[in-house]
């Protein structure tokens, strides 16, 4: 029972370093999600989001995959 449990989050583990690898590595899918041209979020356009923080992506345990994602955030009307 323990042993499996230890193989499934190993498998877990694995699968968060490896979408974690791939979030980084801009040739490993031919785009760098690290950093991209603002593209706006679609409840608010007016926001826009600019790359995805590949650190502290996640991957929960669920049959569906689910991801959590944190983005780089430009705010309305921010002037740089």
């Amino acid at each position: 029972m323990y042993i499996i449990l230890i193989v499934i989050l190993f498998l877990h583990l694995f699968q968060m370093e490896k979408l974690q690898a791939l979030l980084v590595d801009p040739e490993a899918l031919k785009f760098n999600f690290a950093t991209f041209d603002p593209i706006p979020l679609p409840l608010d356009p007016e926001a826009k989001i600019h790359g995805i923080v590949s650190e502290t992506a996640l991957l929960f345990k669920v049959p569906l995959l689910n991801y959590r994602l944190f983005l780089f955030y430009v705010p309305p009307n921010f002037k740089s």
